[in-house]
């Protein structure tokens, strides 16, 4: 028998089937349903289903709000800060 670390309450949970990754348990002390992400050293943690549906309201973005760009000024940027004459010196082949 192997036991294992819940990750949930820090108890000591006994594997009696064989370990192997991707084996489900439930910890009986706090009834997590845990996964067997290792199996050297043994390691347990949540399990990802892939089908589980993200939901809309997992984001705090609503649709209502509106991105306000007046804030920034226009004089912050100034022509000259992308001039590409400057990179004339420089005649790498980029092609």
């Amino acid at each position: 028998m192997v036991t294992a670390t819940c990750v949930e309450c820090d108890e000591e949970i006994e594997i009696n089937d064989r370990p192997r990754r991707g084996l489900r348990v439930i910890c009986p002390n706090c009834g997590a349903q845990l996964e067997v992400v290792s199996t050297n050293p043994i390691e347990l943690d949540l399990p990802f289903d892939e089908d589980e549906e993200w939901e809309e309201d997992d984001f705090d973005f609503e649709e209502d709000d509106d991105l306000d760009f007046d804030d920034f000024e226009d004089d912050e940027w100034e022509d000259d800060d992308f001039d590409d004459d400057d990179d004339d010196d420089n005649d790498d082949d980029w092609s």
